[in-house]
């Protein structure tokens, strides 16, 4: 990574106070052929606990414990797509070792040093995308809602007061935790979007997801964002199969 890229990145992320939540894992790289395996460095780090720290939808992990690693040597597959990050939950084996991670993000390390700042800090919140937890729903009576609230405290998501069931009790969705050790359910959560980039060339935003995506990229004004992708360069993975062609926005998880 170029030195001005570090300073770059430096400027995106500030030192915390919040927990740490991405663990700065002291272990050796693991190294077979050109395939290698090592620990994020210290920026890619910092910029991880960015996310978590300013952005609400990633308020839950404030709570997890996730394992930052750089791939190399990362070949395309069959259709020409590399892929650029995995998030997996870790499995029961790495949760015996060292600091138990509750996650596993892999980054490919070529595309990182290849990508601009606002790229990685978008890469990295797809990537953390994927780390979720579970969110579960209880109808209550609206007697008992407050109380309900209260005793759920952080773990609130939302009140529906529009759903109600047949007895009227009104839909309440918190976030669901292990009854055993109190820790919130993890889970990978998958694409809100899966498409081929041809068909939504000949179709556009023919579904509802589809039009949610693009009235956001809209929003963003993607067109007008410095590492804007050549659009010669080739298609990413997306989850399922599916592809993207997208500026840093694009990863697979499983």
């Amino acid at each position: 990574m170029s030195k001005a890229k570090r300073t770059e990145i430096t400027k995106l992320t500030r030192a915390r106070k919040t927990t740490r939540n991405i663990l700065l894992a002291k272990v050796p790289p693991w190294t077979k052929g050109d395939k290698k395996l090592s620990v994020a460095n210290p920026e890619a780090a910092a910029m991880a606990q960015n996310v978590i720290d300013e952005t609400a939808d990633h308020v839950h992990l404030r709570e997890a414990r996730i394992l930052l690693l750089f791939e190399e040597g990362k070949t395309p597959n069959a259709d020409g797509q590399v892929e650029l990050g995995r998030a997996r939950k870790a499995n029961p084996i790495v949760q015996l070792l060292g600091d138990r991670p509750d996650f596993i993000v892999k980054l490919n390390a070529e595309t990182w040093d290849a990508f601009d700042p606002s790229q990685c800090l978008a890469l990295m919140d797809h990537e953390l995308t994927h780390c979720a937890c579970t969110v579960a729903g209880r109808f209550v009576a609206e007697g008992k809602l407050d109380g309900f609230v209260k005793r759920l405290g952080k773990d609130l998501v939302s009140v529906q007061n529009d759903e109600k069931d047949d007895q009227g009790r009104v839909l309440v969705r918190y976030r669901k935790r292990d009854e055993k050790t109190g820790r919130l359910a993890w889970r990978i959560r998958r694409h809100d979007v899966e498409e081929f980039v041809a068909v939504g060339g000949r179709w556009g935003a023919w579904k509802e997801d589809l039009a949610h995506l693009a009235l956001n990229l809209q929003a963003v004004d993607v067109m007008d964002k410095p590492g804007q992708p050549d659009p010669k360069m080739p298609l990413m993975a997306g989850a399922g199969g599916g592809t993207m062609r997208e500026a840093a926005c694009s990863g697979k998880a499983e």
